[in-house]
C-alpha cells in the first residue's frame, strides 16, 4: 500500500482557503491604513504585481462567491488532501463520500502530516481533464504571498516595536 492516502477533506480545505484569505484580505487594510493617513502607495498596484497573491484571490473568491475573477489567470483549485500515512502503520481507511467523514484506524497513534496542493485544471481538446500543478504545498504557496506584504508593512512602520505584541510579531517575521 502507499504511504500516502489522498482525498478530499473539506474541513482542511477550508482551513487552507480561510489562510489564502486572510492573506488576500490584507490588501483592504493596508489601503485603508493608507488612505487615512495620506500616503502614496498604491496598494492594489502592489497586489496585482504577486502572482501568488492573485492566486489567492482566486481561491478566496471561488469559496466566498462561487466563482472566481480569474485574476492570476490560472484558474486555481485546491487539490484533494494528501495525508503520509509512512509512519501511521495503515490498518484500515473509512470514508462516506455522501456525508465527506473518513477514519483512518492505524497502528502507530501519532498526528499523520498531510499537504493540498494548488492545481490548475483544464481540458484538452478531446474535453480530457488535465491538470497542472501550481504548487505542491498550498500553505507554504501562501505563506510566500503573505511574505509579499512583508516590506510595505515595514515602509508603513505598521509594526512598531514600543509594545510586546509590535515586538513579538516582528521578531518572528524577521522585521527586526
Amino acid at each position: 500500500m502507499s504511504p500516502t492516502v489522498s482525498l478530499p477533506d473539506e474541513r482542511i480545505q477550508d482551513e487552507v482557503i480561510a489562510l489564502a484569505q486572510s492573506v488576500w484580505h490584507m490588501k483592504d487594510r493596508l489601503k485603508q491604513y493608507v488612505a487615512v493617513c495620506n500616503l502614496q502607495i498604491n496598494v492594489d498596484d502592489l497586489a496585482n504585481q504577486n502572482i501568488s497573491l492573485l492566486v489567492c484571490a482566486d481561491l478566496a473568491n471561488e469559496k466566498k462567491h462561487g466563482k472566481a475573477d480569474n485574476r492570476s489567470k490560472l484558474s486555481p483549485k485546491l487539490s484533494e488532501v494528501y495525508f503520509d500515512t509512512r509512519n501511521s502503520g495503515l490498518l484500515e481507511f473509512f470514508y462516506d463520500g455522501s456525508l465527506k467523514q473518513k477514519e483512518l484506524r492505524v497502528t502507530n497513534i501519532n498526528p499523520i502530516p498531510y499537504t493540498i496542493k494548488i492545481v490548475k485544471k483544464s481540458y484538452d481538446e478531446n474535453s480530457q481533464d488535465t491538470t497542472e500543478i501550481i504548487a505542491d504545498n498550498a500553505v507554504n504557496y501562501i505563506w510566500k504571498a503573505f511574505k509579499y506584504w512583508l516590506p510595505t508593512i515595514d515602509k508603513l512602520n505598521l509594526l512598531k516595536v514600543d509594545n510586546p505584541e509590535s515586538r513579538s510579531l516582528s521578531q518572528i517575521l524577521d522585521l527586526v
